[in-house]
């Protein structure tokens, strides 16, 4: 049996924050093994859970990241970086483990939000927050994360510019999302019926058909509910 440490290798990356080169752990892809996914894209893993190393701390200036929000920050928010980070060399280096995973996810949410970060680059890492606390069972927490990632996706949707197929899979998490917390069934399915009849549908028929889908699997839950 291999061991998680053999499983893992470093990366290299430049920090965004202060330019400098910085190491992280990655997994290598041979070891993922997938056994379920979500209807909201969470996967399930047989042994080690690559999401645990998706963050990305610089082991220079404590700037969380990952690789959606490389963009090298101005010098605002290099300055708000810099203030707001208390940076004691504190390593996540090597293995990682739930707690510490959970960690490196509310180091990046609590930097991308400081610098004013893009609402789907946040509500992307409250959405990996919510599935981490899913795999241990505390509902609390993943519904916390689940209603602040609904928040920011909805911000996305009517402030940012998105391309059609970004826009497709965030109509089809908004209308999920609104379903695992419980939103109005109606509510639900306008985020649904956005998807399908997005203007751009035809080029991007796998994420249509995964809403439609969804609508109607949700239809019929409900449908049975009240009969």
């Amino acid at each position: 049996m291999v061991a998680e440490a053999e499983m893992i290798f470093e990366k290299s990356f430049t920090c965004p924050c202060c330019s400098q080169e910085t190491l992280s752990p990655a997994v290598k892809s041979r070891y993922v093994v997938v056994t379920k996914t979500d209807t909201d894209f969470c996967s399930h893993f047989s042994g080690i859970n690559p999401y645990f190393y998706e963050v990305v701390v610089c082991q220079h200036c404590g700037y969380a990241f990952t690789e959606r929000c490389m963009e090298a920050l101005n010098a605002d928010q290099r300055a708000t970086i810099k203030r707001i980070v208390n940076w004691d060399g504190k390593t996540f280096a090597g293995v990682r483990d739930h707690k510490k995973a959970v960690a490196s996810f509310i180091a990046a949410l609590y930097c991308q939000e400081n610098i004013d970060a893009r609402m789907s680059i946040r509500g992307g890492l409250c959405l990996k927050l919510a599935w981490l606390h899913r795999y241990i069972a505390d509902t609390q927490q993943e519904n916390r994360f689940l209603h602040m990632a609904y928040e920011c996706f909805t911000d996305a949707y009517n402030n940012e510019v998105l391309g059609p197929k970004e826009e497709i899979h965030l109509l089809y998490l908004l209308g999920e999302i609104g379903h695992r917390l419980g939103k109005p069934l109606q509510e639900c399915l306008k985020w649904f019926n956005k998807a399908i009849q997005h203007p751009r549908k035809d080029a991007y028929p796998l994420g249509t058909k995964m809403a439609r889908e969804r609508w109607q699997e949700i239809k019929w839950e409900q449908k049975n509910r009240s009969s």
